[in-house]
């Protein structure tokens, strides 16, 4: 059986989730070797799962520094271990070490593939994709999405453009098996069901690029609804305190809801299974496809969402919902004001006819399938 090493210079959060999930669906066709900075809770999951790994770390602090004193550690393991097939697991913040790479990974005759998860926005990011392709320093890639497919196709000009695979983005909490009344203490639960419905639900990380500060400005235009706004994720560019500054003498102060920090699995399957609607202000930045698209439509909640790259394709290819014009607070607060309106009129109108479809392309075994079915044509 054919061996490949999986590297990614870190496995926390949502990428430790999506790595063991990737190397238990390719393990069953070819062997594995894990090699990052793996944390005890993943070491335990891969030894449960009979996955190989290896265990890196660094003193090195500059994150790119950082990230090639990993590689150059993951290459002298692959050349020990005598495997030549490399796939990287984070090919984001990878590009312009590889190039930097790419004469000794070509000595030794190394055959590189990674998984992109975010179409490149920047002039040289999108140089480096093209050349380490075209060079076939890269020899192939997995993106999550068809629209980010055709996109580095048109950057490479249709040459090599049978070499970029699109795999849609996994779900990987199970729905089916979730109980809501499960997830929460019974007096935060209870406190919950007292607002006001519908419950349109921002979930995750306040990034930059994850727009709360346009949702919120967007919601300031409502006036005269019922709804509650569920802010349910860890501070980052945006804290609690800037939440609250912006909602000081509003209106909307009254239908927010803010439960701020980290969030543990069985928490999550809560608030996507109790909520009405899914809400997506994410700027023209954010490329990827997003976890809470995936989530919420896998628990057939509507979907709320920008009419820009992967995720206006994917709402609007797939039926999920409403989307707007990106950054456009009022477009937004026009469509969040139409879903409010429908919903306490006739609600059975929002019930898009792409949830069975979308969720079976999501599930985890789909997931497993595709990426066999990379491997196996890389490896022919």
């Amino acid at each position: 059986m054919d061996k490949t090493l999986f590297f990614d210079t870190t496995c926390s959060g949502h990428r430790s989730s999506y790595d063991l999930s990737l190397m238990k669906g390719v393990s069953q066709v070819r062997e594995v070797l894990f090699v990052s900075k793996i944390t005890n809770q993943m070491s335990v999951s891969l030894e449960e799962e009979g996955i190989q790994y290896v265990s890196i770390t660094t003193s090195k602090k500059h994150h790119l520094l950082h990230d090639l004193s990993l590689l150059i550690q993951m290459v002298r393991i692959a050349r020990r271990s005598k495997i030549k097939h490399i796939h990287l697991l984070y090919l984001d913040s990878l590009l312009i070490l590889l190039l930097i790479l790419a004469p000794f990974l070509w000595i030794f005759n190394f055959k590189i593939t990674g998984t992109l998860h975010w179409s490149p926005n920047k002039f040289i990011k999108r140089l480096l994709l093209k050349i380490l392709i075209l060079g076939k320093t890269l020899q192939n890639i997995v993106v999550h999405g068809d629209y980010t497919k055709d996109r580095i196709r048109e950057l490479l000009g249709n040459r090599r453009e049978d070499c970029v695979f699109s795999i849609p983005y996994p779900h990987l909490h199970n729905t089916g098996q979730t109980n809501p009344e499960n997830g929460l203490p019974p007096d935060e639960r209870a406190r919950i069901e007292q607002l006001e419905r519908p419950f349109l639900l921002l979930f995750g990380g306040l990034r930059y690029d994850k727009g709360a500060d346009l949702l919120i400005e967007s919601l300031k235009h409502i006036q005269n609804r019922r709804f509650t706004l569920l802010i349910v994720g860890k501070e980052e560019y945006f804290d609690h305190q800037f939440i609250e500054r912006e909602l000081e003498g509003t209106e909307l102060k009254n239908h927010v809801f803010l439960k701020l920090g980290y969030v543990p699995d069985e928490e999550v399957s809560y608030y996507f299974a109790m909520t009405d609607a899914v809400v997506l202000p994410y700027r023209r930045i954010f490329t990827g496809q997003s976890g809470p698209l995936t989530e919420g439509a896998a628990n057939r909640k509507f979907i709320i969402g920008p009419d820009h790259g992967e995720l206006g394709y994917t709402i609007k290819t797939y039926d999920l919902g409403f989307t707007y014009a990106v950054e456009d607070t009022n477009d937004l607060a026009n469509m969040i004001q139409t879903y409010i309106d429908i919903f306490n009129s006739d609600p059975n109108q929002l019930k898009p006819s792409g949830f069975d479809f979308y969720k079976g392309i999501v599930s985890e075994q789909h997931f497993w399938h595709r990426y066999q079915e990379f491997f196996t044509k890389v490896a022919s």
